[in-house]
């Protein structure tokens, strides 16, 4: 067990700095949050189809709590085509609707475009929430809880097939990502006449979080030469009372190694692909 605390230490410091990152984000910045009352429906639109109406609240979505308008948003866009049982309030009543979010195509982060969930509701009112350091570290804690377990819900939907495969990334897109979020914070900065270092660590921060996140989440895979499949060889000699065979551990080292640059290999592939890479060069070689 004294290995298995060293080896969990890595993936776990990913998501402890996540959380400090998340409520440093809150602490300093604070919490955008939007009403979660309708204001409008899209005709035709998933919403409007499962009954939703103008004035609704939106207070849970599959029994996960609504604080505000970005909670919804975020846990629509990774469920396009999955029914979602929300409760909302309507004149004092809690209600509840089933709606399926259609899939939509955006702009990526990290270049090209992806697949989004699309509810179709619209809300109104936006403001700046302050929170204290105790409620800025609970908040870091949730926001990285949701995090980890919305990626390991969208990966469980790409391995069985609902979601292309296409939409992981690498480190080409995260670097496409930062390019990106550098020229939304000088926009910020040139139309809302804020700091550029503030409009630059705003994004930023944020992004480092995530990857974080994806970084501990990665590491504690169950794959042998990552921090998981380590964990996996402890829990067999901790129930089998003897290490696993060292020939059957090397033959898994290298199957793990295999898999993990295979995987690199195709993300990287997505990325080259979205950034249309393979068009421009097939156009300077025609």
């Amino acid at each position: 067990w004294q290995r298995a605390l060293i080896v969990a230490a890595g993936p776990f410091a990913n998501f402890a700095l996540s959380i400090f990152l998340f409520a440093l984000f809150f602490g300093v910045f604070g919490e955008q949050m939007t009403s979660n009352r309708v204001s409008a429906l899209e005709p035709g639109g998933a919403a409007a189809r499962a009954g939703f109406q103008v004035g609704d609240v939106l207070e849970q979505a599959d029994g996960h709590p609504l604080r505000s308008f970005e909670d919804l948003r975020f846990y629509v866009q990774y469920r396009a085509g999955v029914p979602i049982d929300f409760v909302v309030d309507r004149g004092g009543h809690p209600l509840h609707l089933t709606a399926s979010p259609s899939a939509t195509s955006e702009q990526s982060p990290s270049g090209g475009s992806q697949t989004i969930g699309h509810l179709g509701v619209a809300a109104q009112g936006v403001k700046i929430v302050r929170h204290g350091p105790i409620e800025s570290v609970g908040l870091g804690v949730k926001r990285t809880w949701d995090v980890a377990a919305t990626t390991i819900y969208y990966i469980g939907r790409i391995v069985t097939g609902q979601v292309k495969a296409d939409q992981l990334g690498s480190f080409v897109g995260m670097a496409h990502a930062s390019g990106d979020l550098t020229k939304q914070a000088l926009a910020t900065a040139k139309t809302d006449h804020v700091n550029l270092g503030l409009a630059t660590a705003f994004l930023l921060i944020q992004l480092t979080a995530f990857l974080s996140v994806s970084v501990g989440l990665l590491n504690l895979a169950p794959v042998p030469v990552l921090d998981g499949g380590h964990l996996l060889f402890y829990a067999y000699e901790s129930i089998a009372r003897r290490p696993l065979n060292a020939g059957i551990q090397a033959a898994g080292y290298r199957v793990g190694l295999a898999l993990l640059v295979c995987l690199m290999l195709f993300a990287t592939w997505n990325d080259l692909q979205r950034l249309r890479v393979f068009h421009f060069l097939g156009g300077l070689i025609s």
